[in-house]
């Protein structure tokens, strides 16, 4: 089960491994409408088309940015 948390005003899904175990934690936008956002803040897309990413700390989920 995923989780889903609110990150800078966008809905973004918790992957805890991406490419290794415990590589993480990394957030994965839900919205194809959040991408020039997303990219402004910092994420980049990790597979094409739609696993636009970041990845954040523990400390940076909880705070929701």
């Amino acid at each position: 089960m995923s989780r889903q948390i609110i990150y800078e005003g966008m809905l973004c899904e918790v992957i805890d491994e991406y490419m290794a175990p415990g590589d993480g934690p990394y957030l994965k936008i839900k919205f194809p409408a959040d991408i020039d956002k997303a990219l402004s803040l910092g994420f980049t897309c990790m597979g094409y088309p739609d696993e636009i990413m970041k990845k954040v700390s523990e400390e940076e989920i909880v705070a929701g940015k």
